[in-house]
């Protein structure tokens, strides 16, 4: 049993011996609806984990504004678990035991995923995730979880699929050492595989690694015709810098973690990506023409003045953030409670209609499949084209087989 398992049972127990659960009926739990919402602030994956409050803290405020959820004044206490698994299982844990927290939002993109969607689990919360989590699509091993981005297999295999349409006769892989990464690069290896493309190199990276000519220099030296790219971040510019050094001659194909954020926030430019460059991206991450939907335009609106500078122009980041607690005031509100499983409920219902939540990502919600669904349309974005307001050029969606 994993060491954050454990605690997250004993936090579980902790729990029922003082009889407060994490959710309860809306009647006796005061005037003010609780969110905790544990976060990647510091630490390793500190670069993607500040990107996620303005998000929220804007939806808060304009949610407040309109009368908060069942009536009553919304707040959200930030922890930050330093980018640590067991850190973010105890933490969070404690915080469920400790106080009557109505959901949680959990903003972590990174190794602590596993252990925050564990600790909801055993708590019984209500969870909505903003950074993608794997197994998200089985209600069974997490009935309380929702997920706004999309299960890990469908990205992987939108990104292989990206890769094969490049008729490689081989292939070379480099992604960030995260047990979300590493699933990813699982899923390629099978993808080429079966299509008969020869893996001829492999490689993982620490998040602090600020030098990967060794790696690079690695898949050189096998002549792969593609490599495919999944980081994010610092380490994005510390891969495509050792590209350059080596002149690596590989087509690169990169996951939808390159394009969360666009190339001139993490870059500073666009002289370091290497020509032809094309990555997978998210349908809240690309524009034909570079122009966003009214609702995301108002809804950027009000997060851009809570910017503070700190990666402005992550858009995808943001607005799922934002859409997050929509989504927990639609699911209250629809099941006239806070009862998580009642929550998670009213979450199923959605259908292909999230626009009546006010979240404004797309695209539509399936019901039982808590979260995007598996069969969700993902995009080759250009990478050396970006487009305005923190979007990518599209070259149109992608399909296997292409």
């Amino acid at each position: 049993m994993n060491p954050w398992t454990k605690a997250a049972i004993a936090g579980a127990l902790v729990l029922a011996l003082a009889g407060c659960g994490a959710g309860t009926d809306s009647a006796s739990a005061g005037r003010t609806f609780r969110i905790v919402s544990p976060y990647d602030g510091s630490g390793k994956q500190a670069i993607i984990g500040q990107t996620y409050r303005p998000g929220l803290d804007a939806a808060v405020t304009e949610v407040n504004r309109a009368g908060g959820i069942l009536g009553r004044h919304v707040t959200v206490d930030y922890i930050d678990v330093q980018s640590d698994p067991q850190r973010a299982s105890d933490e969070l844990n404690d915080a469920l035991a400790r106080r009557d927290y109505d959901a949680v939002i959990a903003a972590s993109a990174g190794t602590t995923t596993l252990a925050l969607l564990q600790a909801v689990k055993v708590n019984g919360a209500l969870g909505v995730f903003t950074g993608g989590v794997p197994d998200a699509a089985d209600p069974a091993e997490y009935p309380t979880q929702f997920d706004l981005k999309y299960p890990i297999a469908s990205q992987a295999k939108a990104t292989g699929c990206l890769a094969l349409a490049q008729h490689p006769r081989s292939a070379a892989i480099l992604n960030l050492d995260s047990q979300l990464q590493n699933a990813e690069s699982d899923i390629w290896k099978k993808q080429f595989a079966a299509a008969g493309v020869r893996v001829v190199g492999a490689e993982r990276f620490p998040a602090d690694q600020l030098d990967l000519t060794a790696q690079v220099q690695r898949i050189a030296s096998a002549r792969p015709d593609v490599v495919v790219l999944e980081t994010y971040g610092p380490t994005l510019k510390t891969a495509f810098r050792a590209m350059r050094d080596v002149g690596l001659r590989a087509r690169v194909v990169g996951g939808g973690n390159v394009t969360a954020t666009p190339p001139q926030v993490v870059l500073g430019g666009l002289d370091l990506i290497p020509p032809g460059t094309v990555a997978m991206a998210w349908p809240g991450a690309v524009r034909a023409d570079g122009r966003l939907t009214a609702a995301q335009q108002r809804a950027l609106n009000v997060i851009e003045p809570l910017t503070k500078g700190v990666w402005r122009g992550s858009l995808s980041q943001y607005l799922y953030n934002y859409d997050a607690v929509h989504l927990v005031k639609f699911a209250a509100e629809r099941a006239r409670s806070t009862e998580p499983r009642a929550m998670t409920r009213a979450l199923e219902s959605l259908g292909a209609h999230p626009a009546e939540t006010g979240a404004v990502t797309p695209p539509g919600y399936t019901p039982h499949d808590h979260g995007y669904p598996a069969s969700a349309t993902f995009y080759t974005a250009d990478l050396k084209q970006p487009a305005r307001q923190g979007t990518y050029t599209s070259r149109g969606p992608i399909r296997c087989g292409a």
